[in-house]
């Protein structure tokens, strides 16, 4: 995978946040947070160098991995 993939999965997961956020009003996102988590899994095992601090920030998380959004 790509740099480019990466951040098109990043894409996908904020906007999914961002929407779910607007309907349910809430922030907690459980189930996103652990397919966000899983990304970062495989994400980490297909490449050594991947930035996961950088990954969720893209999803719209903080570096730590709690939303922001």
């Amino acid at each position: 995978m790509t740099r480019k993939h990466f951040q098109q999965v990043a894409e996908i997961i904020r906007k999914r946040a961002e929407q779910d956020s607007q309907e349910f009003g809430n922030q907690s996102h459980g189930l996103l947070a652990e397919i966000t988590d899983d990304f970062v899994r495989i994400f980490q095992q297909v490449n050594p160098r991947f930035d996961v601090a950088k990954f969720y920030e893209a999803c719209g998380m903080d570096a730590e991995g709690t939303w922001v959004i």
